[in-house]
């Protein structure tokens, strides 16, 4: 496989087969969005997503939210997907940034399958939130081949959203235990309402 390059943006519809008609599909992807090509690297074990927006497509501020605004550049970012079967699947796209004409503000359009910010798609995350309820952060890394420092980001910017939602107002009482298997050694604490 070769190096993955920038993505530009282009007629998307020209370079649309089956393959990559089938992959906009299962990526969710909507207009202006479309996959233009698949690379598989069967040796590493990855396969490689250009996803580009139709030439000419126009956006809304990410500041003010003015509609219809014209493409100032792009940048090019990566994605981490979930996988298909056993092989990593990557999400490569040349990111728009639209200079407002009505606010003057210059920023980058928040894509459809990922947070602002995050190196993974929202699905990637929400597995990622599904594992944490059932295992330990280590091997969730373990798992997806990933640092466990990216793994507790996506807990980070999650759990807080959640706890703010959370509504304690009925508990009434709370009881605590706490026992060790030896001394010094690991302790396990109790809650419950």
């Amino acid at each position: 496989m070769g190096t993955v390059s920038a993505c530009r943006p282009h007629d998307a519809e020209e370079r649309m087969g089956p393959e990559t008609s089938l992959f906009t599909l299962a990526l969710g992807l909507q207009a202006p969005w479309s996959v233009t090509d698949v690379r598989f690297d069967a040796e590493l074990k990855e396969i490689h997503f250009d996803v580009r927006f139709k030439a000419g497509s126009r956006f809304a501020c990410p500041s003010c939210g003015a509609a219809d605004q014209p493409v100032h550049d792009t940048r090019p970012r990566t994605w981490e997907h979930l996988h298909f079967f056993e092989h990593k699947a990557f999400i490569h796209a040349a990111v728009p940034r639209v200079a407002c004409g009505q606010c003057g503000k210059t920023g980058q359009v928040p894509v459809p399958w990922a947070r602002s910010g995050s190196g993974f798609s929202q699905l990637f995350d929400a597995f990622v939130i599904a594992l944490a309820r059932e295992m330990p952060v280590k091997t969730i890394a373990d798992l997806l081949d990933i640092g466990d420092d990216r793994i507790l980001r996506v807990l980070e910017h999650y759990v807080p959203a959640a706890r703010a939602e959370e509504d304690f107002s009925d508990v009434t009482a709370v009881g605590i235990d706490e026992t060790a298997s030896r001394r010094g050694h690991n302790c396990i604490t109790l809650f419950r309402s």
